[in-house]
């Protein structure tokens, strides 16, 4: 099967977001209007979470996944992933809009608070697993490149 990985949308993603949406009852048009997280297995999209930045916090929206994939653990990946890149882009909080489909927010580490579901930045692991030291601009911008450093590179940060 292969392991999910979580990453900001493209713009060649928008087809496959659109088909997502629809399989939901939602209008594909979305996909072209709105900023999303997508959730790959094998190269494939599973998986799509709407995302806008708003003074400082991201919130996030709708989601939507293929029929043919376990939900919960694809959402349990893209809300754990927008705490992680939340750090990546300074925000100070991730707001989840309420679900009608379950608790997912809770899972990846959420609290609920006035009926919304509200969790801090989480700094995304190293390599080796550690969190190792307080990153800065650099150690964010190779984690937004996909690139994330390694225990010996990038110690000044």
């Amino acid at each position: 099967m292969g392991e999910l990985e979580v990453r900001w949308s493209q713009p060649e993603d928008r087809a496959r977001i659109a088909d997502l949406l629809e399989v939901e009852d939602l209008p594909r048009w979305l996909a072209w209007r709105e900023q999303f997280l997508v959730a790959e297995r094998g190269g494939e999209i599973v998986g799509a979470l709407e995302y806008r930045m708003a003074h400082g916090q991201i919130v996030l929206g709708i989601m939507a996944s293929d029929l043919f994939v376990d939900e919960r653990a694809v959402a349990r990946a893209l809300y754990s992933e927008a705490l992680a890149m939340a750090w990546v882009v300074g925000a100070r909080q991730v707001r989840a809009l309420p679900t009608m489909r379950g608790d997912y927010p809770a899972e990846a580490g959420y609290r609920k608070w006035n009926r919304v579901w509200r969790g801090g930045p989480v700094r995304p692991p190293r390599h080796d697993g550690s969190h190792g030291r307080e990153g800065g601009l650099v150690r964010r911008v190779l984690y937004l490149l996909g690139r994330s450093p390694s225990a010996e590179g990038c110690e000044a940060g």
